[in-house]
């Protein structure tokens, strides 16, 4: 087990990093860390009910933290060397697409 660890050190660092980075933007309030919310006009910042947006990206970020973590250790318990990276990677996209999706048609991230 120590070996898988060793050997995953990378992919366990990133994940901690992206999961440390989602909690770091929702809970300092950094919000012109998210994508498109500094170039928006105060007129569209007030249409956005950001301290929701930044809950649902902490979310987000946390998930493809343990995504990180958590692929490329299994993937090396059951054997599966050649596809982990190819799971990660589709797994990553997947959750982004969800979450852009999620912001984008939900009616409680916007302010009527």
């Amino acid at each position: 087990m120590t070996e898988i660890i060793v050997h995953n050190l990378f992919s366990i660092i990133v994940g901690t990093a992206i999961a440390f980075l989602g909690i770091v933007i929702q809970r300092t309030r950094s919000y012109s860390w998210i994508a498109g919310y500094n170039t928006m006009s105060l007129e569209e910042h007030k249409k956005i009910n950001i301290e929701l947006a930044a809950i649902a990206l902490r979310n987000a970020f946390i998930i493809l933290g343990l995504i990180w973590i958590i692929i490329p250790v299994i993937s090396d318990l059951l054997g599966i060397y050649k596809s982990k990276y190819w799971l990660l990677v589709g797994l990553h996209f997947v959750v982004l697409i969800i979450l852009i999706l999620i912001v984008n048609i939900q009616d409680k991230y916007k302010i009527k």
